[in-house]
């Protein structure tokens, strides 16, 4: 037990104190913190470009209502800036020409507005059908809108509220039913969501709590996204460490004084040790940020316990895969044939999230979150959400991800044992499997 504690503590040491490492701690928060810049870059940096919609409408009731329409988007797309006092354009202006040609038939009309698309004398056009106000009395009741971006939303999203708007306001004059009416009587009801009323105390009682979203969905799909980080910082850190060492023929040195297996378990312990010094600093961080805006009274202690708790087995079993990985690869081109598989296993609950978010206690939600390779992710988001998972599903899910996990530390260490000092072989799938039946 010593020469393992002695093996972790100084792949450990030779791990947080590279300037790597440093730095990985450092650029995994200012990647994310980029990431969000460059997307609120991104929506101030908007397509400004004028939009011209050619319009050929055959009912003769809308195009002037589109007109209009237009001039009024384009004002509001105008924001005051508050410092400067200027006017300034935040999104792309709309202008509305009605089509003065005459109404030919309509293949030969996109033809030819096709071709004014095509060289870029307007962005698009649509086609408004003659019985659009009539549908009960034509066919022709549908709009049409091309153009050569169909990326480009907004502007059909536009047409079409616009288009449906005016439509059905006519549509309520003409049986004789008012728009304002309507409106009123359709005005939809705000539904309140709450928690439940305290039962344990008798008499009244304060007004149940409502929903606060940071309770409810940022802290246990903030802490998931928290835990595959600090994994995928930590655990391929075996891989990197053993490929290593196997190149450089370190291994054949090590393996004289203790057992492969021990020599495995002391590079896990280290890799383990590297991810709960990430969790510190990055669970330091976090705190630090709820304290500083006052909310750290939503996250429950109980909560930062099942995280690190999970963080363990997450590492225990990443961990093993990635080290069995690169004791079975002479080279760290043949690790790339294994990766995918192990990074696509760690993705795979990340896929899930949703699904077990919108609905935590369904039969679904229990099973998957029960399968020890998804638990450590899955179960610690459902034990973030109200009113949790129950205690037999978490005793279920400890138990199934020790034997899981002590599984992973034998198998890794068994490919270790053998892998670790085969060489001039490229390791395949079905040797790898081979190696964990084998003597």
């Amino acid at each position: 037990m010593r020469k393992i504690c002695s093996i972790a503590w100084n792949d450990y040491l030779l791990t947080v104190a590279s300037r790597t490492f440093i730095i990985s701690i450092l650029i995994a928060p200012l990647l994310y913190l980029g990431i969000a810049g460059l997307q609120i870059i991104a929506d101030r940096n908007v397509d400004l470009d004028i939009k011209l919609l050619m319009l050929v409408d055959r009912s003769g009731a809308l195009s002037q209502t589109l007109v209009d329409k237009a001039i009024q988007r384009n004002r509001s797309e105008k924001v005051i800036d508050s410092k400067g006092g200027e006017v300034k354009q935040v999104g792309p202006m709309f202008f509305v020409e009605p089509y003065e040609g005459d109404l030919i038939e309509t293949r030969e009309i996109e033809r030819m507005l096709s071709q004014r698309v095509i060289d870029q004398e307007i962005f698009a056009f649509a086609i408004i059908g003659k019985d659009i106000l009539n549908p009960n009395d034509g066919p022709d009741i549908g709009v049409s809108y091309y153009s050569d971006s169909p990326t480009a939303r907004d502007l059909p999203d536009w047409l079409r509220e616009t288009v449906n708007e005016k439509v059905k306001s006519i549509r309520f004059e003409n049986a004789g039913i008012h728009q304002r009416t309507v409106n009123k009587l359709m005005q939809p009801i705000e539904i309140e969501t709450l928690g439940l009323a305290d039962i344990s105390v008798d008499g009244p009682t304060a007004k149940p709590k409502k929903d606060n979203i940071l309770e409810t969905f940022l802290i246990p799909v903030g802490a998931v996204f928290l835990l595959f980080i600090i994994v995928n910082m930590s655990a391929p850190l075996m891989l990197n460490m053993v490929i290593e060492e196997k190149m450089n023929k370190i291994t054949e040195v090590l393996v004289s004084s203790v057992s492969p297996f021990s020599l495995m378990l002391g590079k896990l312990m280290a890799a383990s040790m590297v991810g709960l010094t990430l969790a510190v600093i990055y669970m330091g961080s976090t705190l630090g940020f709820l304290v500083f805006f006052g909310v750290i009274d939503k996250l429950s202690g109980i909560y930062v316990i099942w995280f690190v708790v999970f963080l363990v087995f997450a590492l225990l079993i990443y961990g093993s895969m990635w080290g069995g990985i690169g004791a079975a690869c002479s080279e760290l081109k043949e690790t790339q044939n294994f990766a995918g598989i192990s990074i696509m296993m760690v993705m795979a609950p990340m896929a899930l999230i949703m699904p077990v978010l919108s609905s935590p206690g369904s039969a679904f939600s229990i099973g998957i979150s029960l399968v020890p390779l998804f638990t450590p992710m899955l179960m610690l988001l459902r034990l973030g959400i109200a009113p949790g998972p129950a205690p037999w599903e978490i005793g279920t899910a400890l138990a199934l991800c020790t034997v899981f996990a002590l599984f992973c530390v034998w198998a890794g260490g068994k490919i270790f044992r053998i892998g670790l000092l085969a060489q001039g072989q490229k390791a395949s799938l079905t040797q790898i499997v081979k190696w964990l039946f084998s003597s």
